[in-house]
């Protein structure tokens, strides 16, 4: 029986000890059977008693951790983040950046209902990346003499995926290995880490077509701080906190248990509104200064923001799914889509030929074309931003033929 069949069979359930102070409380899930899949189903007013006895009792034994999933909302036409239409519970991913029983100090001063629960890598001592040219890019001369440890440590230090691993070494001799989808990797050695989710559940759902999908992430990083402490935002995994995110349920590796549990724990509910007033001045600002950025350079002619972009590229690395999402969000919000821009996109993107994925930039420019999202957007300054990430002290050229500055990459 699949998970949707079992959450609508126990609708009417919200007997659930574990959570009795809010175990009859409403909220909307969407199920996600698959990563990959287009398909979903939106469940709407669901006791938490049932959403939680049905999705987070046991960890699943998988091949893959690529399985049933929830976004925490509910979605209409679609799961894109412009289809959810209210978000009913919040999750935070923790991956290594605190052990078990830091976590589980931190959400107990929270008092929050929560479901905390290890993920599939808990305690894993290994993982992989697709972006060898990215582990090479230090190199000064091509060559095809393996990886070294300090390589290797190198690159997952300036990654946002990979940064939080400790005494990092190269696996498999250094040598780049083919998986099961005919793509090069290069094997990471690590020490073991604790990797968890924490999911508190909101008092009313959060009407994200209202407030915007800029103050949806706003109330989510302020939620994390009541949840988890004031320093949250250097715990937990911020690429998480779009609305359609999707949160994986618990499974595990079936060649090993590693020590993995859920606990369900009592408490009250998260308030959101008080996060509302408080976050909407700043948020009113960040819009102003998106929309003064963007006229400026929409005034600025379409050949020198292409070569400032390009510019820009030529430092930028696509080294993980986030900065490669804000990169073609940028380039093409400057350019309003125009077919050199997302030619210039396109080229950088497959400067990653192991992650590259011709059908999902399609798919993601078109989808950042037709969005009819009002906050602020991604441009000029989320390209020089991460520019300097890579190369500090990056600077856009002032004129259009003026030749693409030359920096010391940091990757």
């Amino acid at each position: 029986m699949s998970v949707a069949d079992i959450l609508k069979d126990l609708r009417g359930i919200t007997d659930l000890p574990a959570l009795k102070s809010v175990q009859d409380h409403l909220i909307s899930v969407t199920h996600v059977p698959c990563k990959r899949t287009t398909g979903f189903t939106s469940l709407p007013h669901v006791p938490i008693a049932a959403v939680v006895a049905g999705c987070f009792q046991e960890h699943e034994a998988r091949d893959k951790k690529d399985g049933d999933a929830l976004i925490l909302g509910r979605c209409e036409d679609g799961k894109k983040s412009c289809h959810v239409v209210e978000v009913t519970a919040v999750g935070f991913d923790i991956d290594g950046t605190c052990s078990v029983g830091e976590i589980a100090e931190r959400t107990a001063a929270s008092g929050l209902a929560r479901v905390e629960y290890t993920t599939y890598s808990h305690r894993a001592t290994s993982t992989k990346t697709r972006d060898v040219d990215g582990v090479l890019a230090s190199r000064r001369e091509a060559s095809d003499r393996p990886v070294t440890d300090k390589e290797m440590s190198q690159y997952c230090a300036h990654s946002a995926k990979f940064k939080h691993l400790k005494n990092v070494r190269v696996g498999a001799g250094g040598v780049a290995q083919i998986d099961e989808e005919g793509k090069r990797y290069l094997a990471i050695e690590h020490d073991a880490i604790d990797k968890m989710r924490l999911i508190n559940f909101y008092e009313e759902p959060i009407p994200v077509r209202d407030i915007g999908l800029d103050m949806s992430k706003a109330i989510y990083r302020e939620s994390a701080k009541h949840s988890l402490g004031a320093d949250a935002l250097d715990i937990i995994d911020l690429n998480c906190c779009s609305v359609n995110r999707l949160h994986f349920l618990p499974a595990r590796p079936t060649s090993t248990n590693a020590n993995h549990f859920i606990k369900i724990t009592d408490g009250k509910l998260l308030e959101w509104r008080p996060m509302l007033d408080a976050l909407r001045e700043p948020v009113m600002k960040e819009r102003e200064v998106a929309a003064a950025n963007f006229k400026t350079y929409s005034n600025t002619p379409l050949p020198l923001r292409l070569h400032q972009i390009k510019c820009c590229l030529d430092v930028i690395p696509p080294v993980d799914y986030g900065i490669w999402f804000k990169v073609l969000a940028a380039v093409c919000n400057l350019t309003g889509g125009d077919p050199a821009a997302r030619s210039l996109a396109d080229h950088w993107s497959q400067s990653a030929p192991e992650a590259y994925d011709d059908e999902v930039f399609e798919d993601t420019w078109r989808s950042i074309l037709e969005s009819d999202y009002a906050g602020p957007r991604a441009g000029m300054g989320t390209l020089v931003s991460l520019a300097r990430q890579f190369a500090p002290g990056f600077a856009l050229p002032t004129g259009q033929m003026a030749p693409s500055p030359t920096y010391k990459r940091s990757w």
